[in-house]
């Protein structure tokens, strides 16, 4: 028989070869025993204008006794090697640890930046985090407050001073008692954007 065929149609005939198994026929089988199991299941049946390499079929589980939610990627193949924008796609998601659910509107553009750029604010380069800042003035949200005050404990001059503006553009009078303290800075372009701020708000 063809290796890997058993549980999806049956034993094999003893003297009858079976034909190939299709990825549509493996696909069906492996939904259908997810949907028994309680599992979510997506497939996207015609990709040809979508951005390459996402995987095939996405899983997901509401928690259950003793188990949490849970989520499956997979990319399911039956002889095709994997393509490159495959690979990449299925090693970033194996490395993934934290997952979320999201309704986005249009009027949530401000959070969702400060959302997707929050990675950058913990990057290496004070260049990269002073601009992932910069980013939560230009669209200011109430709710990047607790990584504002972060941000401005950065050992980083520059990083601090976009903090600092960033602040002021989002808390207005309300961002004086976060931003005060930084006048004792040493750093003059430091005290220099706490005192615009002050006398701006």
């Amino acid at each position: 028989g063809v290796p890997g065929n058993r549980g999806l149609g049956g034993g094999d005939t003893p003297g009858i070869a079976r034909p190939p198994l299709s990825e549509k026929t493996f696909m069906a089988a492996v939904v259908r025993v997810a949907k028994q199991h309680g599992w979510l299941c997506y497939h996207t049946h015609d990709n040809r204008k979508s951005a390459p390499g996402y995987v095939g079929l996405t899983l997901a589980r509401l928690p259950g006794p003793g188990r949490p939610g849970e989520v499956i990627w997979s990319e399911l193949k039956v002889e095709a090697p994997l393509t490159i924008e495959q690979e990449v796609w299925l090693a970033t998601l194996s490395h993934v640890q934290h997952t979320e659910a999201h309704l986005w509107r249009p009027d949530a553009m401000p959070g969702i930046v400060a959302r997707l750029s929050r990675g950058l604010l913990r990057h290496s380069s004070p260049a990269v985090r002073s601009r992932a800042v910069k980013l939560f003035s230009l669209l200011p949200d109430p709710a990047t407050l607790q990584e504002i005050t972060q941000m401005l404990q950065d050992k980083n001059g520059e990083v601090q001073a976009e903090a600092i503006n960033a602040a002021g553009a989002i808390f207005k009078k309300a961002a004086i008692p976060i931003i005060r303290p930084h006048l004792e800075s040493s750093d003059p372009q430091v005290k220099r954007r706490v005192l615009e701020c002050l006398l701006r708000y």
